[in-house]
């Protein structure tokens, strides 16, 4: 059970996580076509699948922390533009925030765990990303009933800006001489 703990936690140690389901979760909270029956499993399916090629270290790699950031400003844009995007697009979106999301996150994996120890980190981390873009997508539509859903577009510009600066960090130490 402390692994679980220790796995729904890692989202809210980082950043970048948080970022790429707020700013999908304000995007699903706009979606009038109701979306999240769909956007919600296959995020969470795609982030699972995300987490396993991670854990066997298939897809891990730098680049998926600037691509997760630019993935979460194109969905906080569509957010802050109020696009009413078709669901086949929505679902898109939402899978690879998941599968980006999946690589991104490096759990503290030591090569001595027990397999049942890894599960259930990478289970917490699954609940937990999970329950928050529920949470988020809850209230950016209740959000979005009050001043045609300015709060909405707000908060997503926030989201917005901070993964832009985020790149821009990221950018500056990388082509730094």
């Amino acid at each position: 059970m402390n692994y679980f703990f220790t796995g729904s936690t890692e989202i809210f140690t980082n950043a970048l996580p948080l970022l790429v389901i707020t700013a999908l979760g304000l995007a699903l909270g706009q979606q009038i076509n109701r979306s999240e029956r769909w956007a919600l499993p296959l995020f969470l399916c795609t982030l699972g699948l995300g987490l396993q090629l991670g854990k066997m270290r298939i897809g891990v790699s730098d680049i998926y922390s600037p691509l997760s950031l630019e993935l979460a400003g194109i969905v906080a844009f569509g957010a802050v533009l109020r696009l009413k995007l078709p669901l086949l697009v929505v679902v898109l979106f939402s899978m690879a925030c998941g599968l980006v999301l999946g690589l991104s996150i490096k759990p503290l994996l030591l090569p001595g765990f027990m397999s049942y120890k890894v599960y259930s980190v990478l289970a917490g981390i699954s609940a937990a990303a999970t329950l928050l873009l529920a949470l988020v997508t809850g209230v950016s539509l209740v959000l979005q009933r009050f001043w045609d859903g300015v709060l909405v577009r707000a908060m997503a510009s926030w989201v917005l800006a901070s993964a832009l600066m985020v790149l821009v960090l990221i950018a500056t130490k990388t082509f730094k001489v």
